[in-house]
């Protein structure tokens, strides 16, 4: 998923004091409140919901794993069929150009 930053106030001597003794256990902050978060949206988040928002998260991965492999090999060239000499005789003409008097179409 995407991450994104979450702002909000809080007491500034209760965050410093909260961040003293979590990083005395050696726990961050940040980490703690990811796990709470994932933990609320576990809660309120009806599973369906849920299940699809991973549904969609896993087709673009796919999609864009595709592209990346076909672009990193070259379009395969159709294939030629050699003219045998002698048919159709005269050159073709560009789509577009004028006819010109003389010139077979």
């Amino acid at each position: 998923m995407k991450k994104t930053n979450v702002t909000f106030s809080y007491d500034a001597e209760k965050l410093a004091t909260i961040r003293m003794y979590m990083t005395r256990k050696e726990v961050s902050l940040e980490d703690d409140l990811a796990d709470f978060l994932d933990r609320q949206y576990d809660k309120f988040v009806p599973k369906d919901v849920r299940d699809y928002l991973m549904a969609q998260q896993m087709v673009p991965a796919k999609t864009e794993q595709r592209t990346q492999k076909a672009a990193g090999k070259p379009a395969p060239a159709e294939p030629q069929t050699p003219r045998p000499e002698g048919a159709g005789g005269a050159q073709e003409r560009p789509v577009g150009a004028p006819y010109r008097p003389g010139e077979t179409q």
